[in-house]
């Protein structure tokens, strides 16, 4: 598939593959690292095409500097380029000799985007990742920018992002040895693999690189320094190694040092043996560019073996296993989605190879109470996996009246993010009716939204769902910020030390009775060497002390002590000595 001709420059050769991604034709583009360049291989070809910079590595902008991850832009059919401390985008277009910088002054090593065409990246130095428009420099810190380390709200040397439909991020946390998830707006992350430290235990990770979250939440990982890809279901305690994990080597069952996932193929980059691996349901391509290791012969060869029968049927059984854990039941009650239901059911099942025939066979144990009534009155009526779908949907769809009204009542919760809160109403819209149109999706979505985002969004006047969802995540930012202002204004007021109560904790008063003539106080500090006494100033009439004024440190039967003479007895008034003054 691609290289296969040694370590070289060569446009049938690669150096140190990094970051990968495929187009929806199956075209593969690496960013390969070590020649400082980005190749693209279209089918089963011999050589590649170089498609920005393979020049020397350096700041121009014809030039690259070890990139480590690219993706492709759809929109403006380009490349977005993480190399050399800034992140470029190059046109696919024929003929281009330079690109553009995107984002500079940024020590960035993996990228993504989502739906809406944000621009994520990791900045391994500051331990940070970032989310941009395309075009803006400064970006908004999503994940971590708290300095390294390992607490929920730090990182330490992030690498490959993902990002889903919720704008939820998940982190290779490379030096951590976990993966984390930030949801969208968290002021700190959530443990999702690994975090034991590192180590080749079915809890633990060494050394993270890329990942890949499918729409049931299951994270798939590439586990470099265990050689194995694990398989993390959400909400499991520990993994599956689906692939590898069988030692370092180049063998059909096994890695080293996997790089980074793509979705749908899945496809692996190996910088260490020089190699991509694309994993598939019925087969584990392995397709050699290079040997790293200059005893062994470079003059490599590509194949693609089958995957052996064991460790397909393990692969098989172990994902089907975890997956199926992750289904609920469904009991036909008002709150519950039968289409949603059984899209996820399906998605578990053709994940586990099942046949229709053992799809049917396998849903009865995922129904129950009115839902499994309902089967067992007519199973008899119900032959085959389609006309179950068909027949559950007909008798559990929610009529028009009843959608409707789900919508109306579904109103944006405390503490649930805009994100969370667009999606479930866009799909409620969408169930009730198809085709509605954007001014009446518009009026529900504002309708349910909170009150605090309520004004701003009537008055900015969204034309467009996409609209109302920038501006109510552009305002929820706002107030997120004025909060956090506010609660560190209030702590730093409630913290401050007030000056009629503060006492030098140094220094030890010496307790005598106020003098109701001159008003003063006494103290001295507390050491072993002689010190004279000190005088506090008389209190203006402005000032006034706390009620509970430390009285009690100045008992009546202390002896008094004269500040003139420093003689004991009397006070200065009556010293003998203050006609001499």
């Amino acid at each position: 598939m691609a290289g296969g001709n040694g370590r070289g420059g060569a446009t049938n050769e690669l150096s140190g593959p990094n970051g990968l991604c495929i187009d929806d034709d199956q075209t593969v583009v690496i960013a390969d690292n070590g020649n400082h360049r980005i190749v693209q291989w279209v089918g089963v070809t011999t050589n590649g095409q170089v498609v920005a910079c393979g020049k020397d590595a350096g700041k121009g902008l014809n030039q690259l500097d070890r990139p480590t991850d690219v993706l492709i832009g759809k929109e403006t059919d380009s490349l977005i380029i993480c190399e050399g401390r800034r992140v470029v985008r190059w046109s696919r277009g024929s003929g281009t000799t330079q690109g553009e910088i995107v984002i500079d002054n940024i020590d960035c090593y993996g990228l993504t985007m989502d739906e809406q065409r944000y621009l994520y990246v990791s900045d391994y130095r500051k331990h940070e990742v970032r989310r941009y428009r395309l075009g803006e420099k400064s970006g908004t810190l999503v994940a971590g920018g708290n300095g390294q380390g390992d607490a929920l709200n730090q990182l330490n040397v992030p690498k490959y992002l993902f990002v889903d439909r919720q704008q939820n991020v998940y982190i290779s946390d490379w030096n951590n040895h976990r993966v984390m998830k930030w949801n969208s707006g968290a002021k700190e992350g959530i443990v999702f693999a690994g975090g034991q430290g590192h180590g080749r235990a079915l809890t633990q990770l060494y050394y993270p690189n890329g990942l890949f979250v499918d729409t049931l939440g299951t994270l798939y990982v590439a586990d470099s320094s265990n050689n194995r890809v694990m398989c993390w279901a959400q909400g499991a305690k520990q993994g599956i190694a689906i692939v590898g994990g069988n030692g370092s080597a180049a063998g059909a069952n096994q890695f080293k040092c996997p790089i980074e996932f793509i979705t749908n193929s899945m496809v692996i980059t190996r910088s260490q043996h020089h190699q991509i691996f694309i994993q598939e349901f019925q087969r584990l391509s392995r397709i050699e560019m290079e040997h790293s290791d200059p005893s062994i012969s470079s003059d490599s060869t590509v194949y693609r073996p089958l995957l052996t029968s064991n460790m397909e049927q393990e692969y098989l059984r172990t994902l089907a296993k975890e997956q199926v854990k992750t289904l609920h039941k469904f009991s036909g009650s008002n709150s519950e989605d039968v289409i949603h239901w059984l899209q996820c059911v399906e998605q578990v099942f053709d994940r586990a190879l099942l046949q229709p025939v053992n799809k049917y066979i396998a849903v009865q144990f995922y129904l129950h109470g009115a839902a499994a009534k309902w089967f067992q009155f007519n199973k008899s009526n119900i032959n085959d996996w389609g006309t179950f779908k068909s027949e559950l949907i007909k008798v559990y769809q929610p009529s028009f009246h009843q959608s409707l009204l789900r919508m109306e009542q579904r109103h944006q919760t405390l503490g649930e993010s805009v994100m969370e809160y667009y999606h479930d109403k866009m799909h409620l819209c969408t169930q009730a009716d198809p085709h509605m149109s954007s001014p009446m999706i518009i009026h529900y979505l504002t309708k349910g939204v909170n009150d605090s985002l309520l004004s701003h969004i009537i008055r900015r006047h969204p034309k467009t769902p996409d609209e109302f969802l920038t501006i109510a995540q552009d305002e929820e930012k706002i107030q997120a910020t004025l909060n956090g202002l506010s609660h560190n204004s209030a702590t730093t007021i409630d913290n401050y030390p007030n000056d009629d109560s503060y006492v030098d904790p140094s220094v030890t008063l010496v307790t005598r009775p106020i003098n109701q003539h001159t008003r003063s106080y006494a103290r001295q500090q507390s050491t072993s060497y002689p010190q004279p006494l000190m005088n506090l100033p008389s209190v203006s009439p402005q000032f006034s002390f706390r009620r509970d004024s430390p009285q009690h440190l100045y008992p009546s039967n202390t002896t008094r002590q004269c500040y003139n003479c420093y003689q004991f007895g009397h006070v200065a008034k009556f010293c003998p000595n203050r006609k001499n003054m």
